[in-house]
């Protein structure tokens, strides 16, 4: 996100994100891009669409207490169309930059 912006700016920025995400999962074209998978030209891109994606969803997260449970409800949604189109070893990709680590309890 940008500094120096206005929080309403801010605001909306982020709310801009937020839907313009919610459509991209929404609209299937994750899963048909999923479904068409070629990993000679994903490794090609510099940040896969999958790390991508998770990280501007923990900004997000990150920028404002009220925005979580949106952002951790699309977060699930990606990780369960990524677990139900046999590409389960791309979640670590969605879930880089969230602390997945410090909440886990070691026995």
């Amino acid at each position: 996100l940008q500094s120096g912006l206005k929080p309403h700016e801010q605001k909306e920025r982020m709310l801009g994100r937020l839907c313009v995400l919610t459509a991209v999962l929404h609209s299937g074209c994750l899963k048909r891009m999923l479904e068409n998978f070629d990993a000679s030209k994903w490794k090609l891109l510099p940040q896969g669409p999958i790390k991508e994606i998770g990280r501007s969803l923990h900004e997000l997260w990150a920028a404002r207490p009220y925005m979580r449970p949106p952002v951790v409800h699309l977060l699930v949604q990606i990780c369960r169309e990524l677990c139900m189109s046999s590409c389960s070893g791309r979640v670590p990709e969605a879930l880089e930059q969230w602390p997945v680590d410090k909440h886990l309890r070691k026995e």
